[in-house]
């Protein structure tokens, strides 16, 4: 238990007696040696603690608010935090997407988390133009002993990520051409 009298400033010679009551906002009703009845009233802290996760070890972010802050990895606290609203933003990682920022508000004496930010991994996907269904692979094969041209083929290249570049060349020998897509 404390004593109360070492968190108060009463007058000289005045001292608490006995708490009588504590309401839900933490508030003390205690009777005092000079006949006078007291409401202590907590200060409330000013601060908090924020908490981010993520998925990628090698994440990166920055959180903006009433201070900012630089994190990275998978766990990211952060204790004494002014109370205000804070905006999360993830840097970009390579071969990874990612995820949307954030924006909360942090209130006194509370802890802030953000929900997981996770990095998506950049896909490719490659399939023949009119193919039913993708397998996520392209090949091409054409039998031996067959005179005559060899057709082109055509593929579709997509990603859930930004615009990837590529270098597509053809070789051919004598039993089979050869195609290489080459990311750029």
């Amino acid at each position: 238990m404390t004593d109360l009298n070492t968190l108060v400033t009463l007058p000289l010679g005045v001292t608490l007696l006995e708490a009588t009551a504590v309401n839900d906002s933490g508030q003390i009703a205690a009777n005092a040696s000079s006949g006078h009845a007291y409401l202590l009233t907590p200060l409330l802290p000013s601060f908090g603690a924020i908490n981010v996760t993520t998925n990628l070890a090698d994440a990166r972010f920055t959180i903006t608010g009433p201070v900012t802050y630089n994190g990275n990895g998978t766990s990211f606290t952060q204790t004494g935090a002014p109370v205000g609203t804070y905006t999360l933003t993830y840097r970009d990682v390579p071969k990874y997407i990612a995820p949307p920022g954030q924006t909360l508000t942090l209130h006194a004496g509370q802890i802030l988390t953000f929900p997981e930010g996770v990095y998506l991994p950049v896909t490719i996907s490659a399939c023949l133009i009119g193919s039913p269904g993708c397998t996520q692979s392209v090949s091409f094969s054409y039998q031996q002993g067959i005179a005559g041209p060899i057709l082109p083929k055509q593929i579709a290249i997509s990603t859930n990520g930004p615009s990837i570049p590529f270098v597509a060349t053809a070789s051919r020998t004598r039993q089979m051409a050869l195609a290489h897509l080459v990311p750029g």
